[in-house]
């Protein structure tokens, strides 16, 4: 809906300064152009305004103002903040059914990426770590940082350097590495060819910042 709207606000722009064109090389062929040129960027304006649901002023939580361009988001939520495996497939599907607002190539298993941002899973971060012999603090001591890096050793090596003297600069531990299990059986040879080794890197909160530092 965002990217249909954008695209509407644009329009009426075009349109008037293609009508003024119109106009100004008419008056410089001594003909006058007609009203339906000269009115056609205000009729625009009105037939898009017509047709547009999209809000004027604030209406419950939502405020235009803060309204931005997004190929399409989605949220859900649990108000009584209790994990659930239920949210991620609802997720999921609702990824699935908006696969239409992404951009892809020629390929049809190219495109310009999707995702879920979800909360941490403590239990299951647990369970991994303990397998590759680390160990966790409690929930909400320690973060995860999702990694894209190089897949050639020596630039890979290089780049974990770069997040490790980042993350000590900023008073966080490195507790360990782990490297992401993917599936990129359906990706097209465009998306492979670009892969990157995912990564994530647990850190711990040596720099004893309050919950809500330490979240940001």
């Amino acid at each position: 809906m965002n990217r249909l709207l954008s695209t509407s606000r644009r329009l009426p722009v075009a349109v008037s300064r293609f009508s003024t064109q119109a106009v100004q090389q008419g008056n410089k062929k001594g003909l006058n152009a007609p009203n339906s040129i000269k009115n056609v960027g205000a009729s625009a304006n009105t037939y898009l305004q017509s047709i547009s649901k999209f809000p004027r002023n604030r209406l419950g939580v939502m405020d235009p103002s803060h309204e931005k361009e997004s190929c399409g988001v989605g949220l859900v939520a649990q108000l009584h903040m209790k994990p659930s495996r239920d949210i991620v497939e609802d997720a999921n599907e609702m990824l699935v059914r908006m696969s239409h607002r992404g951009g892809c190539g020629c390929e049809p298993n190219s495109g310009d990426g999707a995702g879920m941002l979800v909360g941490m899973p403590h239990d299951f971060n647990v369970k991994i770590a303990q397998g590759m012999g680390i160990a966790l603090p409690g929930k909400g001591e320690y973060g995860v940082g999702m990694m894209f890096i190089d897949k050639d050793p020596a630039i890979q090596a290089m780049q974990r350097k770069l997040i490790e003297r980042a993350a000590k600069d900023h008073k966080l531990g490195i507790l360990g590495w782990r490297e992401v299990p993917v599936d990129n059986s359906d990706l097209g040879s465009t998306s492979l060819g670009t892969e990157p080794l995912t990564q994530q890197v647990f850190v711990s909160n040596d720099g004893g910042y309050s919950a809500r530092d330490f979240e940001r």
